[in-house]
Order: C-alpha cells, then sequence, then structure tokens
C-alpha cells in the first residue's frame, strides 16, 4: 500500500508539471518582401470621373485659378501576413501547448495611373501628366524601400516577446493562437501608419499648386 501510494503521487506530480510548464522554442524570424510591380494605365475616365475620386493630397488656389484633374495615381499601401503555428499536445491529459513557428509578411505594390480621357495618348499633355504621376510612384518606392525594413524590425521585437502559450484545452488553444495574431498584427498597424504618414507627406510634397502651374504652362494650348 505505501510502494503505491507512493506511485500514485509520483504519477499525479508528473501530470502537474506536465499541464503547467510549456517546453521553450526557437523565436521565428520574421521574413519581409517586397513585390514591386510596373504601374498600369488607364485612359478611359474623363477629368470629371478622376475629380469624384478620392485624392490624398490637397493644395490651396485663388479663386481665379480653375485646375481640372488630368491624371491620377493610385495606390494601396497594406502589408499581408501569415502566421504559421507550431503545437505540442501532451499525450496523457490532452492539453497542448502553442507557439508562433514562422511569420511572414509581403507588400504587393501595384499602382494605376490614370490619365483623363480627354488628353489624347502622345501629346505634350499626356506626357507631362504621366511623368508627374510617375514621380508619385517613384516617391512610393523610394519610401518603401527606405522603412519597409522597420516593419519587419517592429513586428520581430513583438514576437521576440512571445513565449508559448498554454497548456489548454481546444478553446483555449484558439484563444492564445487569436492573441499571438494580435501581437503581431498590432505591431504590423502602428508601423505601416507610422509609414503611411511619411509617404503621404512625400506626396503632398510633389502635389503643390507651383508644381501645376508649371505643369500647365509647358503645354499651352492643349
Amino acid at each position: 500500500m505505501i510502494f503505491a501510494g507512493g506511485i500514485a503521487k509520483t504519477h499525479a506530480a508528473f501530470l502537474l508539471a506536465a499541464m503547467t510548464v510549456c517546453s521553450p522554442q526557437a523565436t521565428p524570424t520574421v521574413q519581409m518582401t517586397f513585390t514591386n510591380n510596373a504601374p498600369v494605365e488607364i485612359n478611359d475616365k474623363s477629368s470629371a470621373e478622376l475629380g469624384s475620386f478620392h485624392i490624398s493630397t490637397t493644395f490651396s488656389h485663388t479663386r481665379n485659378e480653375i485646375f481640372t484633374v488630368g491624371g491620377l495615381m493610385e495606390s494601396n499601401f497594406a502589408p499581408e501576413y501569415r502566421i504559421l503555428f507550431m503545437t505540442e499536445t501532451d499525450p496523457v491529459s490532452g492539453l497542448a501547448c502553442i507557439s508562433p513557428s514562422q511569420i511572414s509578411i509581403a507588400v504587393n505594390y501595384a499602382p494605376r495611373i490614370y490619365i483623363a480621357s480627354e488628353v489624347a495618348r502622345g501629346t505634350c499633355r499626356y506626357t507631362v501628366n504621366m511623368q508627374h504621376e510617375v514621380r508619385h510612384v517613384n516617391t512610393d518606392i523610394i519610401t518603401f524601400n527606405e522603412f519597409l525594413p522597420q516593419i519587419g524590425t517592429a513586428v520581430q521585437d513583438a514576437v521576440n516577446k512571445i513565449r508559448p502559450m498554454g497548456p489548454t484545452d481546444a478553446g483555449g488553444l484558439t484563444i492564445a493562437q487569436n492573441r499571438i495574431t494580435d501581437i503581431v498584427q498590432e505591431a504590423l498597424v502602428r508601423k505601416t501608419e507610422e509609414i503611411e504618414k511619411i509617404r503621404l507627406s512625400r506626396q503632398q510634397m510633389i502635389d503643390t499648386r507651383a508644381e501645376y502651374l508649371r505643369a500647365s504652362a509647358l503645354c499651352q494650348g492643349q
């Protein structure tokens, strides 16, 4: 009886340890990719239609100055992320621990350049409008190349603080997975918003009254 009791106590102690401790796991390295697609040219919308688009930049002008929208550059800066998870299940209790095993972030840059349909291809006005919009595209690319590594660093710093979560049952496992996802997403969104402010500030420096007056004077009569 004493021998059996000793076994029971030892077994109980083993289960208690298995249910409360998760094994340390290697922290995954965040992988960043940037795909730079060539701009797509679109020339089937009128100046009035382009003027109805949401335009992020603004500029002041006098009442006597009338500017029409001859071209627009449209792009989307929304990094996508993917997280793979690893679970470690205790065969006795059925409880499991979960941790991230792979994290990747992808930025797919696919700008679209709209030139008003009233502007014929090959004309001076078309060329001037295109050059202006290409400046917007190049500014985006320069900004992304400069600051996208900061996204990877910010997410990596957040991931470095994540420890295996659990042990827990299936319901708790889902909660833990969502919490890990939230940590990655919060770091990604925070840094993305910082870069977006820089990007829009640089784009605003292109869209100025002086620039529009300069461009307008290049193609007299068109």
